[in-house]
């Protein structure tokens, strides 16, 4: 196992509560946006399955139209400030034993 260095076959990446009702109000959210998309791009090149949390989207709206999730493997909907739900971390246990991947990549926003 090398230090430092991530294996593309080992890892889920999470994307967490990039909503429209936020836009307004989080700091840097542009250039939180752009670094988002590039974190999707590079796991859509490299087959990387991707979960995507919405907090309440009836009211805090979906995730951003700048964020292409359609090659996100699953979205959930969420009433609590945390991601890892409990079909969150069901999801997550059947990658790790079916696929290997064992190894966790988060960002978004309101991330524990």
């Amino acid at each position: 196992m090398s230090k430092g260095f991530l294996d593309a076959d080992r890892v889920v990446i999470f994307c967490c509560d990039l909503q429209e009702k936020f836009r307004s109000s989080v700091r840097y959210f542009p250039a939180i946006l752009e670094n988002a998309n590039r974190v999707l791009k590079a796991a859509a090149l490299l087959d990387i399955p991707v979960v995507v949390t919405e907090q309440y989207p009836q009211g805090l709206g979906k995730t951003c139209t700048e964020l292409d999730i359609s090659e996100s493997s699953v979205t959930f909907e969420k009433t609590q400030f945390s991601m890892w739900l409990d079909n969150v971390r069901s999801l997550f246990a059947r990658s790790v034993d079916h696929c290997n991947r064992n190894t966790i990549v988060i960002f978004g926003i309101e991330v524990k």
